[in-house]
């Protein structure tokens, strides 16, 4: 768990290594930019190759966190295409719903329940886990404090 826990910490890293007006870019990104962005995966996972103590779950989940949980192509690109392990889904459903809530979060209950029915879309798309998406969706409260 203290692992999986890093390794969500961690899964964005290579987003450091990406010049800062890339990273600053919010809404639909050019294609400049989003090729720019789709490097981070891979720069995040070399970058925890070289720390020392890093978690092997944590590498994975930096290079594994975009890949579609249906194995479709994604980036970043397969040789043969595969499923990403588990804690990369996992981080991909967490990630998945923390950006749509953030999205919306100036439209309390409806806006929580707009980003469920958005990560719900994304798992019946297969782009995320759908077991794991309804999982989450029974973990949250039923009422927002």
């Amino acid at each position: 768990l203290r692992d999986l826990g890093i390794a969500a910490f961690l899964h964005d890293v290579g987003k450091l290594a990406l010049p800062a007006e890339v990273r600053r870019t919010r809404g639909r990104l050019d294609d400049a930019t989003w090729r720019l962005q789709q490097l981070h995966p891979e720069l995040g996972a070399a970058r925890l190759s070289g720390v020392e103590g890093a978690p092997a779950v944590a590498i994975l989940v930096a290079y594994e966190h975009h890949w579609r949980a249906d194995g479709a192509p994604s980036f970043p690109a397969m040789r043969t295409p595969r499923r990403p392990g588990l804690a990369s889904q996992m981080v991909a459903v967490a990630d998945a719903y923390d950006v749509f809530a953030s999205a919306v979060a100036d439209q309390g209950d409806a806006g929580r329940v707009a980003a469920l029915t958005m990560l719900a879309q994304r798992g019946a798309q297969g782009a995320l886990n759908a077991e794991l998406v309804g999982r989450l969706a029974k973990m949250l409260p039923a009422q927002p404090a």
